[in-house]
C-alpha cells in the first residue's frame, strides 16, 4: 500500500471527479464518519482510496509521515489477486511516480510520497516530492 498526501483547496467530491477523469477511472463511491470523508474506486485489484479529513492536521496526527497541513491522502492497495501485489519496485514505478505526477500536473499542488505500508507494523517511510511541471500551468 502506497502513501502520497498534498493540500488542495477542492471539496472530496470535486476532486474525485477531476481525478476520475485524469486517470480514466470508473466513479467513486463515498463514504464518511465524524472525523474524515472518503471515496474509493476498485479496478483490476487496485483500489484508489481518497481521504479528507474535516479538521485541518489531522493527517499528520494519525500519521506522522504524512508532511503538516496536507488535507488529502490517497491509497494505492494492490490486493493480493493483483499480479504486483509484492512487488514494490513495479508499484513505485507503474502508480506512484505516474500518479503523483499526474496529480501534481492537474490540480498545481505539490504531492508528497511519504509512506509504503508492508504489513503489520511494517513501514517505510518515503520522502518524494512531486511539483506541478510548468508545462502544464
Amino acid at each position: 500500500m502506497e502513501h502520497i498526501a498534498f493540500v488542495c483547496d477542492l471539496d472530496l467530491q470535486g476532486f474525485c471527479e477531476r481525478l476520475q477523469k485524469v486517470l480514466n477511472l470508473p466513479g467513486f463511491e463515498f463514504n464518511h464518519e465524524n472525523k474524515t470523508e472518503w471515496a474509493y474506486v476498485e479496478v483490476d485489484n487496485l483500489e484508489y482510496n481518497v481521504s479528507r479529513p474535516y479538521n485541518p492536521g489531522i493527517l499528520h496526527v494519525w500519521d506522522n509521515t504524512v508532511p503538516p497541513g496536507c488535507n488529502f491522502g490517497i491509497s494505492l492497495i494492490l490486493y493480493r489477486e493483483h499480479p504486483n501485489a509484492h512487488n514494490h519496485e513495479w508499484a513505485f514505478d507503474n502508480l506512484v511516480l505516474p500518479i503523483g505526477q499526474r496529480i501534481a500536473d492537474e490540480f498545481q499542488i505539490t504531492v508528497h510520497y511519504h509512506r509504503t505500508w508492508l504489513g503489520v507494523g511494517q513501514n517505510v517511510e518515503r520522502n518524494l516530492v512531486f511539483h506541478p511541471n510548468a508545462a502544464h500551468r
